[in-house]
């Protein structure tokens, strides 16, 4: 005999802590549930204990705790395809894979959602969410093992952990995660999110907010903090065996906001704020000129060692360095044509080594010797959306409330039509 549930409404069900419908069957038994209603139970919709339930077309809503409920077990696994749910709760990272495809979330993020890493692709790619204001999906932290592409839909990503991408998946033999335009990627404080290892495995983040060329939104790597300060997570790293590619990136209130001690692909449009460090080389491999990076509110912006890097038409701003260079006798740090925060170019010492030999006599960041500067831009480079810098009517007079005529381009180092993701303190 065989378990099958199909067209049944179940309401007003479960007690104490018990759910609407329990799925506990062997680990390898799958039961078909099928265009089954399950509302206003006390506790959770459907819980699975152990077996792999192929769930299709079902409603879960207005249920007292989360819609569906994944025990940590190696015994769960299953399907959920095109139902209307709002929320899911894996409670650990043991499961078996759990295909998630064609389902709506409704009100998304009323109830915080937690998933893992695994799962992480298919779900928030393959799934329509209608989130509330705020809603974010909490996300175990780990290790990224497989090749997989993050999609900003189902709201900020918010880790419980460090997490890492390394591993040899795919044909090219390196797990490379790529996030989509418009991912918010959160880290608790004092954790990293890493690319590679010290040795061993590879790993690869494509991170690229403007496939094709086209400005699409920025991708957003921040501490998960209400009351965010510089310094709070340790930032992104791409340790030695790994590489990443970054385009229309923010990072923000990190100690370092991204180290390089791997490969830095070809990467422009890169916004470091309210970090202590903002760019670190360390024996890097950088692949191109590394166009509109900007640094602002830092401790100090670019500090190389042991590498040669070229940057142009960026905001190299820095308290201590906008430049800084730990090796000038052997590597370069071209930074011609480039603002400096002030209309003289930067300041600074006369140099006695390095490839620099003029001395920065202006009042802006500070370099050090091994920086080239002598041609600098006297303003802001433009961030190429719709939107100038300065309108013409001879007043700062920012965008606000979601206006984008007769004002004031808001972030103007952040491609920005929209004007939603302000910075006006930038």
């Amino acid at each position: 005999a065989s378990t099958l549930l199909r067209n049944v409404e179940i309401r007003y069900a479960g007690a104490f802590t018990s759910p609407a419908l329990l799925v506990q069957t062997g680990a390898a038994i799958s039961i078909p549930i099928e265009d089954v209603r399950i509302r206003d139970a006390a506790e959770a919709g459907i819980r699975v204990v152990s077996g792999v339930p192929a769930v299709s077309g079902c409603t879960l809503e207005n249920n007292g705790s989360f819609d569906v409920e994944l025990a940590g077990s190696p015994n769960v696994g299953g399907s959920f395809d095109g139902c209307t749910l709002s929320s899911v709760e894996y409670e650990g990272t043991a499961p078996q894979p759990v295909a998630w495809t064609g389902n709506t979330f409704d009100n998304g993020g009323q109830r915080t959602s937690k998933l893992r890493i695994l799962e992480l692709d298919e779900f928030t790619r393959a799934n329509t969410f209608n989130p509330v204001t705020g809603a974010v999906l909490e996300v175990f932290a780990g290790i990224v093992e497989f090749d997989a592409t993050w999609g900003p839909a189902a709201g900020p990503l918010v880790f419980d952990g460090s997490t890492s991408i390394d591993g040899t998946d795919g044909v090219d033999g390196v797990t490379t995660l790529t996030l989509e335009p418009g991912v918010t990627i959160r880290l608790p404080a004092t954790r990293a999110f890493t690319v590679g290892r010290a040795s061993g495995d590879p790993g690869e983040l494509i991170a690229d907010g403007a496939p094709g060329g086209l400005f699409q939104a920025t991708i957003n790597f921040n501490v998960d903090s209400d009351v965010p300060n510089a310094g709070d997570w340790q930032g992104l790293i791409v340790d030695d065996t790994g590489r990443a590619v970054l385009r229309e990136v923010q990072v923000r209130y990190a100690d370092t906001a991204i180290r390089v001690d791997g490969a830095l692909g070809v990467s422009s449009n890169v916004t470091v704020n309210r970090s202590n460090v903002g760019l670190v080389l360390d024996q890097a491999t950088v692949e191109g000129v590394l166009r509109g990076w900007s640094f602002r509110n830092c401790g100090a912006g670019v500090r190389a060692a042991s590498t040669d890097v070229t940057f142009r038409e960026a905001n190299l701003l820095g308290g201590t360095f906008g430049a800084e260079n730990l090796t000038p006798a052997s590597h370069c740090i071209d930074a011609e044509m480039n603002f400096w925060g002030a209309d003289d170019g930067p300041s600074g010492a006369a140099p006695a080594v390095g490839c620099e030999t003029a001395t920065p006599s202006g009042t802006g960041a500070p370099i050090t010797e091994g920086v080239l500067f002598s041609t600098f831009l006297d303003q802001t480079p433009d961030d190429g959306d719709a939107l100038a810098c300065d309108d013409g009517d001879g007043f700062r007079d920012p965008c606000t409330g979601g206006n984008t005529v007769d004002c004031d381009d808001n972030c103007c180092e952040v491609a920005n039509d929209s004007q939603a993701d302000l910075d006006l303190s930038l």
